[in-house]
């Protein structure tokens, strides 16, 4: 059996981490709201989800825009029932006297507005589609963490090491299932067929284009070479993979595929 390596850090639990520092600041409804987002979020980022990092970004935009009116302009709202580009708007167009204000009543937004229209660009083509995309979770990543940071900064008076580190040691609970190695080895911890192995690393290597038969066969270090074509050729029937002479490429079908196999290496991983 083969197996991933997520980087290991420090854990730190988000909840905690942002009750203690903006505890009696921010109230106490959206903080935990915005961590439980951003914890989604994040956990999806490191497994390539863009769906759900899309979602749980679009709803740390809309708790965001809400609190930011909440503290800056005294409105309040019904959680479920936030206007997003209604506080954008009300908070671009607010005075602002002072550079605080700057960021908290035009700034922010504006990064929050960018970060929601991405998230929303269904019809958006890329003339390539492959990198744009993580390109696009990598900004949403750390725009929210730019975000927390200034909340932090303006919100609970830190420093900028203190906020810096914070930001740093922010993560999800470890993944006992999978690690990723930094010269690009993966290791499973759970149960695969050759066949999820085979669309997981084709995954790794999706955003980077085209990758040959003969790399993908050396990186599985698998030693039944006919099985190994074979099953090559029946993710192709399948509609999985896509063969030209530049290499293998993950369908749409094999994307969605691969999709349910890691959140099947999510099941279970911190128990």
């Amino acid at each position: 059996m083969q197996r991933i390596l997520l980087k290991k850090v420090n854990q730190v639990k988000l909840s905690d981490s942002i009750f203690n520092k903006l505890k009696g600041i921010i109230p106490k409804e959206y903080i935990k709201e915005l961590t439980n987002e951003f914890e989604n979020l994040k956990k999806y980022y490191f497994i390539n989800d863009d769906i759900r990092v899309g979602m749980h970004a679009a709803h740390f935009c809309e708790l965001t825009s809400s609190l930011l009116c909440n503290i800056e302009l005294g409105l309040t709202e019904d959680l479920n029932k936030i206007s997003f580009n209604d506080n954008i708007n009300k908070l671009i167009k607010s005075s602002k006297k002072t550079s605080r204000e700057e960021i908290f009543r035009l700034l922010i937004p504006q990064v929050l507005r960018a970060v929601y229209t991405i998230r929303n660009k269904k019809k958006v083509a890329h003339y390539k589609k492959a990198v744009p995309v993580k390109i696009d979770l990598k900004y949403i990543l750390n725009s929210i963490e730019w975000i927390i940071a200034q909340l932090l900064l303006q919100y609970g008076n830190y420093n900028d090491n203190d906020v810096i580190n914070f930001l740093e040691n922010l993560t999800y609970e470890d993944n006992k299932n999978l690690e990723r190695f930094e010269n690009g080895d993966l290791y499973f911890y759970k149960d695969l067929t050759l066949e999820e192995i085979i669309l997981f690393h084709l995954g790794e290597a999706y955003n980077s284009g085209r990758i040959s038969l003969e790399i993908l066969y050396e990186k599985l270090n698998y030693k039944n070479k006919s099985y190994f074509k074979k099953l090559i050729g029946k993710l192709k029937v399948d509609k999985y993979i896509h063969i030209n002479e530049n290499g293998i490429l993950l369908s749409n079908k094999g994307i969605n595929r691969l999709r349910k196999i890691r959140r099947s290496l999510m099941e279970g991983s911190n128990s």
